[in-house]
């Protein structure tokens, strides 16, 4: 069968063609009304489908003629239309004879059928098509030209709906577009891509484009046109998409753009091109500042001290820096893809690879501080490890990110820190001891000064045969035990008044062994290994008796049965280095006092806490747990060190480092002190603000054949003095009292008595006869609690 396709667009023509030829028909085609029934007077079809709204001749007008030719009346016609859709149109098409009227769009398979039923019916009719039971005469022409001007005004108000849309969204877009011709013309120019070219819209309609990617350069060459892709598309009608090349705007400046073009056919079927590009000069710089940030995090990472690696859920390694690169000793490239077993024991990469899967499972980051000891050369390291989770855009896992940090000279500086603040509570627990020593050492040792006193004095009235005196020499015992303790305290609390004098302390030692000896008893031999010319000590003799004496008795008791104790002195200079391993010393020149012993020695436990007041090891009622405080007191008073060295089972030894003094030792005339020096017709001022020490000072002091006056506050003694006629030679006085103290009296009494010398007594250390613990020059003291002895000595050094 030949079928006739009257439809005044081509691919609606090439659509149908390929439709029914499929199905075995024969198609012959025509663009308007007008050309279709010149070719069906020539060689009528079998089958004729047409739109309605063409050129020349619309449908309606064809269908009409065909049906008033008698030998073309037979004919099945189809209408196939979008144009019309109301029931008016379908109406006047069958009224016509139309054999069916199909609404565009339709499936192919369901256009085919429909044809094919229109086709059977038409066959199957009794009458001939062209006698049609419709008169077509002037009513239909009416509805007709009525329906035709309706359907004309319809499609004119969508064709210019249609390009007001069309401009609005050129207008709107942000893109260029550009509409050429075959000649490459510009035939539309949108306001986006005028204004990005730096033209008005009608300077470029009827222009030649290819200036705008082909242009003249500086040196007036033009470029050729087999260098431009987008002039050789365009010539050939290729379709090309999402392209990178230079557009040139108007002041001859150019800019990167990315375009697409493809053929524009019109009508005729003559090829343009239509072309839509963008301004990419801002993503061009964007993408450039990313190049340039990632570089610089690049360089930073790779500068880094840091470890900084990268790796996959698996734990195989995805990036390292170099910092990473020079620990494992191996380049990136062969690190890639490895996992922690490659590079570390077993062990290692199992903790490894335990906290990657835990810092996965968290979802944040964690971070973990680690010792971690390298096989290569046995060295440990303290490192802190940040690792975090990396996920991708899509939320996914990408691996697990890690930054490792030495901390080593943190770790050191924690322990520093650690030591320090273990001084400084130490240093504060002397402090406070100190403080409740000088806090009570007043009012205590004016207590035990009348115990002491008075108990000497009644010793004197009792025969030394009866038990009396046996309780009295006890009581004097105990009480001289408890002032003992009192120093002691002030000795570890660094309050002891002392009188340092320049020293040997070779020729100190040498005049203690025989006590010492004494003192640790006949089971355990005592060495002496003195070093020849030993530096100069400056300190208070009685601290050195002090030190040895407490140091000697620790050892002893440290000895089960028979043992070695051993006093060495030699001169060390500390130097920086060795304080750096040792930071509780200073640099500069010590003389060392060692004490050791081959006793039960210490654990560390102990030997941590031996230095504190209070504590000791031995059983009840074998010491104060004092001896080796005072030590300590003592030494550090002096501006010294003390440590000790003591493993279980191997003995102990404490090592005394004390400043050397620039100087040569003090001569000093030992003179044959009588048992009781006594008095030579001196008048002595007795100022306590004690009345029981007051009374007990002035008996002991008459028992010494002195005149004595007494004043119990300082304005009373001052009275005494202006009023007295004859000449006092020494003010005893104490220094710590109501209103006024000793000092301050000690001047005012001086004005009153010139010649008057002054013997101060205290049992606590105000600095007002001391500064930092040490005696004045050419102050005459006598520290509370006192005997008769110690006070009748005293009294004859100062006036003598």
């Amino acid at each position: 069968m030949k079928a006739l396709i009257v439809d005044d667009i081509k691919e609606n023509r090439l659509l149908l063609r390929t439709l029914l030829e499929s199905q075995g028909y024969s198609v012959e085609s025509a663009e308007n009304g007008l050309q279709a029934l010149d070719q069906a007077r020539s060689a009528p079809p079998d089958l004729i489908i047409s739109d309605l709204l063409m050129p020349e001749m619309d449908g309606y007008t064809l269908c009409r003629v065909v049906k008033s030719i008698e030998r073309l009346s037979s004919i099945p016609f189809v209408f196939y239309t979008a144009t019309y859709l109301d029931e008016e149109d379908e109406a006047l098409a069958l009224g016509l004879g139309a054999s069916l009227f199909i609404r565009k769009p339709t499936e192919p398979l369901e256009f085919l059928r429909l044809v094919n039923e229109a086709v059977d019916e038409h066959r199957n009719q009794a009458l001939p098509a062209g006698t049609a039971s419709h008169d077509v005469g002037e009513a239909f022409e009416a509805l007709h030209e009525t329906l035709l001007t309706k359907k004309l005004d319809e499609k004119t108000r969508a064709v210019e709906s249609l390009r007001k849309q069309q401009a609005l969204i050129l207008a709107s877009t942000a893109e260029g577009i550009l509409c050429l011709d075959l000649a490459g013309r510009l035939t539309l120019v949108n306001d986006a891509a005028a204004q990005m070219l730096g033209y008005q819209p009608l300077e470029l309609h009827g222009r030649s484009a290819d200036f705008l990617w082909r242009p003249s350069g500086p040196d007036a060459v033009s470029n050729p046109v087999k260098e431009c892709s987008l002039q050789v598309a365009i010539q050939s009608g290729d379709t090309r998409r999402q392209k990178l090349d230079l557009f040139w705007r108007k002041d001859n400046s150019s800019f990167p753009v990315e375009y697409s073009c493809a053929p524009l056919l019109d009508e005729e079927g003559n090829r343009g091109t239509v072309i839509v590009f963008r301004d990419i000069s801002d993503r061009n710089r964007a993408e450039q500042a990313l190049r340039e940030s990632e570089t610089r995090l690049r360089t930073l990472v790779e500068t880094m001290p840091d470890l900084v690696w990268l790796k996959d859920p698996d734990g195989r390694f995805l990036y390292c820096n170099r910092k990473f690169e020079s620990l494992f000793g191996a380049k990136e490239s062969e690190i890639i893809g490895q996992t922690d077993y490659d590079f570390v024991d077993r062990k290692l990469a199992d903790l490894f690879r335990a906290n990657d899967q835990a810092t996965i499972e968290a979802g944040k980051p964690r971070v973990n501080e680690e010792e971690i000891t390298y096989a290569s050369d046995g060295h440990s390291e303290w490192v802190e490890t940040i690792k975090s989770p990396v996920y991708g855009a899509g939320g996914e896992l990408v691996g697990v990110l890690g930054i490792a940090r030495d901390i080593s000279l943190r770790k050191q500086s924690e322990a520093e820190r650690e030591r320090l603040h273990a001084q400084l509570l130490q240093a504060q627990k002397i402090e406070a001891v100190g403080q409740l020593a000088g806090g009570v050492a007043h009012d205590y040792n004016n207590a035990l000064g009348v115990v002491i006193g008075y108990t000497e004095l009644a010793l004197k009235t009792v025969e030394s045969t009866g038990k009396v005196h046996d309780y009295l020499q006890q009581a004097l015992s105990a009480a001289r035990r408890s002032a003992n303790i009192t120093r002691q305290l002030l000795a570890f609390a660094r309050k002891q008044i002392i009188d340092p004098v320049v020293l040997d302390l070779n020729s100190t030692v040498e005049g203690m062994l025989k006590m010492l000896r004494h003192l640790i008893g006949e089971n355990i031999d005592l060495a002496w290994l003195p070093v020849s010319g030993v530096w100069p000590l400056k300190i208070d003799p009685s601290q050195i008796d002090q030190i040895l004496a407490n140091l000697c008795v620790n050892a002893r008791d440290a000895i089960a049965d028979v043992g070695r104790v051993t006093i060495e002195t030699e001169n060390v200079t500390l130097d920086h280095s060795y304080c750096e391993q040792h930071p509780e010393l200073l640099p500069g020149e010590f003389v060392m006092l060692t004490v050791s012993d081959n006793g039960c020695g210490m654990d560390r436990k102990t030997t941590e806490k031996i230095f504190e007041p209070f504590y000791t090891t031995k059983g009840v009622g074998r010491g104060t747990g004092l001896g080796l405080s005072t030590v300590f007191g003592i030494v550090r008073q002096n501006g010294g060190f003390i440590n000790v060295y003591s493993e279980p089972g191997e003995g102990t030894t404490f090592k005394v480092y004390l400043p050397r003094h620039l100087g040569a030792p003090d001569r000093t005339e030992s003179k044959p002190v009588a048992e009781m020096p006594k008095a030579q017709g001196e008048t002595v001022l007795l100022v306590e603000d004690e009345k029981a020490l007051l009374e007990l000072g002035r008996e002991m002091l008459e028992g010494l054949g002195y005149k004595v006056l007494t004043a119990n506050t300082p304005q009373q003694a001052i009275t005494l003095a202006g009023e007295y006629t004859g000449a006092l030679q020494l003010l005893m006085t104490d220094v710590v009292m109501p209103d006024m103290n000793g000092r301050n009296l000690a001047e005012q009494i001086q004005a009153l008595q010139p010649e008057i010398k002054t013997l101060f007594v205290s049992g606590y250390t105000a600095n007002v006869i001391v500064h930092h613990g040490v005696l004045d020059k050419g102050v005459h003291f006598l520290q509370k609690p006192f005997s008769l002895n110690n006070l009748a000595v005293k009294v004859r050094e100062a006036l003598d």
